[in-house]
């Protein structure tokens, strides 16, 4: 969910025939990475993909019933394991280029406040409006997770923690930001260690973190039914070090002349991936485990192959114009779709799937027209002027 900008001054990342390689130090300018963008934006709009399928019941039944009767129901959520893994890697190269938060953390807390916060908060209020006039009642749909709303669950959801409290309320998609939030804290306790050219203690700091969530857990005595999202949780916070690595590897390990090897990483993950979408092997919970897992390792595959030297089809393919614009506003998309998506439920604007193919294909295209265009029109408001804020802070001014 960072913004995919990186200095070409300093440790850096200079493309060459199709591919990033460490560069020596330029004059400092900002280059945009589209294929990064691209991913994002791929990301992003399976997530709305899969919502939107969401939104129209296999039948009359409502939910939970109807959605044993579709093996699409959690399959948007292996979308939240990309952002972690290309959050972390966007952080990591920043901070390699020289933008490093324990130089300055007010500095870096201020430029994620700036770029999180206001399209946060903004998405926060206005779900609560139309939760409040609109679109507070149940549909028989995923929405009724977000139902009731209580006092709790606008506490946690002000102070970023809902991810321990109240996950689903609101819009269940927003469980995701507080660990994007939090993350950003784990991540200056595990650079001081990775700056020291000590990648073990790191990796070490982070089983710690691991080891102890696990033990609090179940030490906690939570419901059984609660555990794989608690295991989510943990598996946002690996593949946003995994991201740290990628991007560790990227900036400066000069024997890297080929992603070659990556390409076998990146073809399991995936059709392995495909198998588990198609099929249901396992029970709902534990399968969106294995597809976080699968996700995020295909994209940290995908990472070291576009940061190779040599030229690849991955890259051309996350280049794609229509990925690469999706993702300019992939973070308001990801914030806005649910209630948009629940205004066009909440007035019969999305059939059920029994409705038959015209109608889901004519409601679909509606729904995906919606959902982008009030993404990007929220985007202009909420995010773009909110980025060119100046810092407070003496070196706070650095992009990160």
């Amino acid at each position: 969910m960072e913004l995919l900008e990186y200095s070409t001054g300093g440790p850096n990342l200079e493309k060459s025939k199709g591919g990033i390689v460490p560069g020596e130090s330029a004059p400092a300018s900002h280059v945009r990475l589209p294929a990064l963008d691209g991913l994002r934006g791929l990301a992003a709009l399976c997530v709305l993909a899969s919502n939107i399928w969401n939104q129209m019941p296999p039948s009359s039944n409502t939910w939970p019933a109807a959605a044993s009767q579709s093996n699409w129901m959690p399959h948007g959520d292996f979308a939240a394991a990309i952002f972690f893994v290309l959050s972390g890697f966007c952080l990591m190269s920043s901070s390699l280029r020289g933008a490093s938060p324990l130089d300055n953390f007010p500095g870096f807390l201020w430029r994620r406040v700036r770029r999180i916060w206001p399209a946060y908060y903004a998405s926060l209020l206005l779900t609560l409006l139309l939760i409040r006039y609109s679109i507070g009642v149940e549909t028989g749909t995923a929405w009724d997770l977000a139902l009731p709303v209580t006092a709790g669950g606008v506490i946690s959801h002000i102070l970023l923690v809902q991810n321990a409290y109240a996950p689903f309320q609101i819009n269940p998609m927003l469980w995701s930001m507080a660990c994007q939030w939090q993350s950003y804290f784990l991540f200056t306790i595990l650079l001081s260690q990775w700056e020291r050219r000590r990648a073990w203690m790191a990796a070490r700091t982070m089983g710690f973190f691991v080891i102890a969530q696990l033990l609090l857990m179940f030490l906690l005595g939570g419901a059984p039914e609660e555990r794989p999202f608690g295991f989510r949780m943990i598996l946002m916070q690996l593949a946003f070090f995994a991201g740290m690595g990628a991007a560790k590897a990227a900036l400066t390990n000069s024997r890297r002349r080929s992603g070659r090897q990556w390409h076998w990483v990146f073809a399991i993950s995936l059709s392995t991936f495909a198998t588990v979408w198609s099929s249901g092997v396992l029970p709902v919970p534990w399968r969106t485990i294995l597809m976080d897992v699968l996700a995020g390792t295909a994209t940290v595959a995908a990472l070291h192959i576009m940061t190779a030297t040599e030229p690849n089809r991955l890259e051309t393919l996350f280049r794609w114009r229509p990925f690469v614009l999706a993702g300019a506003f992939s973070f308001s998309l990801y914030l806005t779709q649910l209630p948009v998506l629940q205004l066009l439920r909440r007035y019969d604007m999305l059939p059920n799937r029994a409705a038959g193919a015209n109608p889901i294909l004519l409601f679909g295209m509606l729904a995906i027209l919606s959902a982008l265009l009030a993404a990007y029109l929220f985007s202009l408001v909420f995010e773009k002027p909110f980025r060119a804020v100046e810092s407070p802070f003496p070196f706070g001014k650095r992009q990160a």
